[in-house]
């Protein structure tokens, strides 16, 4: 059996809050490239993150040097 995550769901602003930076176009842009944090699309204009993955994508861009 899996339990399901509850994580709230973030609008693309609320993405950019949490990223400093970031712009709400930046993010439309790593959409269509198929970079940033997983999105889901429920409806043909409506666009959401659930806040764990954007944590994690968040995670995952850790550097311990610069190149």
């Amino acid at each position: 059996m899996t339990t399901a995550t509850s994580s709230r769901l973030l609008s693309p602003k609320d993405v950019c809050e949490m990223v400093p930076g970031l712009t709400v176009k930046n993010l439309a842009q790593m959409r269509y490239l198929r970079r940033g944090p997983k999105f889901y699309k429920p409806t043909p204009r409506l666009v959401t993150y659930r806040e764990d993955d954007v944590l994690a994508w968040i995670e995952a861009s850790a550097q311990d040097t610069t190149p």
